[in-house]
């Protein structure tokens, strides 16, 4: 609608959705150049549980902001840099995640995207992640703590339906605490079918 948007993408900002940083929430397009795009939006975060539904599962909560830019090189290449903040000082932290992202165009209707980030935060910031996902190994204290890597492919049979798979891996940089059985590296992979409106 506008500017406005639900969900990481748009039809035209395929580039996001290949990004392993995504964002869930109501978001606001606020600047789109022809070579830059950047957001702005702002979630529900619980600080004690890892849920798709933060505003409605029990535990402490808080207000955390997301701005996002991206810049989009020559040959298929673009950089960004997603930056989340908690507003009300509540623990979350501050993040800063730099990321760059190749798509490599298949046919007219499918691209193949991969993409990796590494993530900077705060201590309360990793902290707050080690609490909602206590299983999983986590950075201790200030500093670059997490790299991702990702794999999508895309492919467009409907004007406006999209087909999508994605596969990606994720490992916490040295110094983690966790426990003794925590795996070095974390692995996802999801499926799906994506409606635009536009």
């Amino acid at each position: 609608y506008g500017r406005w948007r639900l969900g990481p993408v748009d039809g035209d900002n395929w580039h996001r959705f290949g990004q392993v940083q995504q964002d869930n929430s109501l978001t606001y397009d606020w600047l789109r150049l022809q070579n830059v795009r950047t957001s702005l939006s702002a979630s529900i975060l619980n600080l004690e549980r890892d849920s798709a539904l933060d505003n409605i599962r029990s535990g402490k909560k808080t207000l955390q902001a997301k701005a996002s830019a991206d810049y989009f090189l020559p040959n298929r290449w673009s950089i960004g840099l997603v930056t989340t903040h908690d507003l009300l000082d509540k623990g979350g932290g501050t993040a800063l995640s730099p990321n760059w992202t190749y798509r490599e165009p298949l046919s007219n209707d499918a691209t193949l995207l991969f993409s990796q980030s590494i993530t900077w935060g705060t201590a309360s910031y990793w902290q707050t992640s080690q609490q909602r996902a206590p299983d999983l190994p986590a950075h201790q204290g200030q500093g670059f703590g997490r790299w991702d890597s990702s794999v999508t492919y895309r492919h467009r049979f409907q004007p406006h339906w999209v087909f999508f798979g994605q596969a990606g891996v994720g490992r916490a940089l040295r110094p983690v605490y966790a426990a003794d059985l925590a795996p070095a590296y974390i692995y996802s992979a999801q499926l799906g079918v994506i409606y635009f409106s536009r």
